[in-house]
């Protein structure tokens, strides 16, 4: 019924959902750029997002993802050489050092918050889980990628 190539693009969306929402680095762009505009004040120093601004954000999300990983995949082909299929397989493999970072997502989605339990709880904590998520995730990308580069 579909052809090899819609089925693939399908999927390469369907990982730029997930991806979007649990890549930290875009997470914290679509947080300081974005939710600040969407959200409303819904009681005193609170904010939540309008239901029927989610998938703006979403969609934003998912923009600022294909960009990171479009100049991530221009950097690495034009170093490395390596073909889109392998790079994105890398990614992917990458990216489940990224899966706690779902539960801050789902918070700033779904969960109306309060700028001091922002401030004191969930902005440092992010930090934290960023400070060693990220590095494990770029040791788990190089390590696919040099299996590549020896197999080459």
């Amino acid at each position: 019924m579909f052809s090899s190539f819609t089925t693939k693009w399908v999927k390469e969306i369907l990982l730029a959902f997930v991806f979007s929402l649990i890549n930290p680095v875009a997470i914290a762009l679509n947080f300081v750029f974005v939710f600040d505009k969407l959200a409303t004040s819904s009681d005193t120093n609170m904010l939540t997002m309008p239901g029927r601004l989610i998938p703006v954000y979403i969609a934003t999300g998912m923009g600022i993802y294909a960009a990171i990983t479009s100049i991530l995949f221009l950097a690495v082909q034009y170093t490395l050489k390596l073909s889109f299929s392998k790079f994105s397989y890398a990614n992917a493999l990458a990216h489940l050092a990224f899966v706690p970072f779902l539960l801050f997502s789902l918070q700033f989605i779904w969960g109306g918050m309060e700028w001091n339990v922002m401030g004191f709880i969930i902005v440092p904590l992010f930090l934290l889980v960023s400070f060693f998520s990220i590095p494990a995730s770029v040791a788990i990308a190089l390590r696919r990628i040099n299996k590549y580069r020896h197999k080459q």
